[in-house]
């Protein structure tokens, strides 16, 4: 199964603000809470569609792949 429409909005959220986006920022964007957004960044990072910036790992930033 592909992504699902929840995760592209997210991904096309962060194409628009760019890399780094914090994740506060993008729950906010989405109208979702912080907890519901990591669940799906961990989903798109499983699925090799998302990757977490290791430099910025201590502000909770991730970017599209």
């Amino acid at each position: 199964a592909g992504p699902t429409k929840a995760q592209w909005r997210g991904r096309a959220w962060l194409k628009r603000t760019g890399d780094g986006a914090r994740q506060v920022e993008l729950a906010e964007g989405l109208d979702v809470e912080p907890i519901t957004l990591c669940r799906m960044i961990d989903r798109l990072e499983e699925a090799g569609a998302a990757v977490e910036d290791p430099r910025a790992a201590a502000r909770g930033e991730r970017g599209p792949r």
